[in-house]
């Protein structure tokens, strides 16, 4: 890792397996994490690839056919939840409203922006991949993360954050971009 004033870089890389779909065999994957924060940007790159395995195709085959890359970007806006706002360049809601940000949501996309309305605050995803045809097929999923706690007045669903979780193809190498601004 490194570290210059405002800006800091971190990688991490881990060797693995990813399990077959169908099977229970193995097959070898590294995968790279770069995460480069600046001012108010995280740029976060993805790059991965599977090992070549004499014999073992038909395993890589299905995974690539059948298994998706998922990012966990898990968040939380402080004010208040009835306030909060989402929207996408690829979505466009019917008579010009907003979706609320707390209600579970799916589509195919690479944006996703986020509107707290208390404190005058935006946080935006933007995700891409080296192939367009891979950024075409991002699906992005959204959905609030909520605690139940006992209280004084019994259990509760209290509000924790918000998740989005883009599904990225996998190929036999890839790379993928998610870039968080914060303004």
């Amino acid at each position: 890792n490194e570290k210059d004033g405002k800006s800091a870089i971190l990688e991490l890389e881990h060797f693995g397996t990813v399990k077959d779909p169908e099977s229970d065999e193995r097959y070898p994957c590294r995968i790279l994490k770069i995460i480069e924060v600046e001012e108010n940007q995280i740029v976060i790159t993805i790059k991965g690839n599977f090992q070549k395995i004499s014999g073992e195709e038909k395993v890589l085959k299905r995974i690539l056919e059948k298994l998706y890359l998922g990012v966990d970007l898990p968040f939380f806006l402080n004010g208040d939840p009835n306030k909060f706002e989402w929207e996408s360049n690829q979505v466009l809601f019917l008579e010009g409203k907003k979706s609320p940000l707390l209600k579970p949501f799916e589509y195919s996309g690479h944006h996703f922006k986020a509107y707290d309305e208390s404190y005058k605050l935006n946080f935006e995803y933007s995700l891409s991949s080296q192939i367009k045809a891979d950024t075409d097929s991002i699906k992005i999923y959204k959905f609030p993360i909520v605690a139940y706690a006992f209280t004084d007045e019994g259990y509760k669903k209290i509000y924790q954050g918000i998740n989005i979780l883009p599904r990225f193809k996998l190929r036999k190498e890839f790379e993928f971009n998610l870039i968080i601004s914060i303004y």
